[in-house]
């Protein structure tokens, strides 16, 4: 998997944040790799949010930027369909390849 050093936040001129992605990188690279082999072994179905966060033992908070990472270096793709939350609200569904 690549380790890519991504910051999406909104804080990139700001000392501290900058601070805390350096400490938070490591640890980043991690759930990246969990969250992508979880969507990648729930095969053509794919993964919601919700499912990936049951999955990997993490808050959605916490796997959401993950998502959003992983996208951005083509590594999961958005599903045509959408699914639905524990609410019954409409969601992504995230595909791997």
């Amino acid at each position: 998997m690549i380790q890519a050093d991504l910051d999406f936040s909104k804080g990139r001129d700001n000392p501290n944040s900058a601070a805390a992605h350096a400490k938070l990188r490591p640890s980043k690279a991690v759930a990246r790799r969990e969250v992508w082999l979880a969507i990648y072994d729930s095969g053509k179905s794919g993964m919601t949010l919700e499912a990936i966060s049951a999955k990997v033992g993490k808050m959605p908070h916490q796997v959401s930027g993950r998502c959003t990472e992983l996208a951005a270096l083509g590594m999961i793709w958005r599903k045509s369909e959408r699914g639905l939350t524990s609410s019954g609200n409409s969601c992504t569904i995230w595909l791997a390849r």
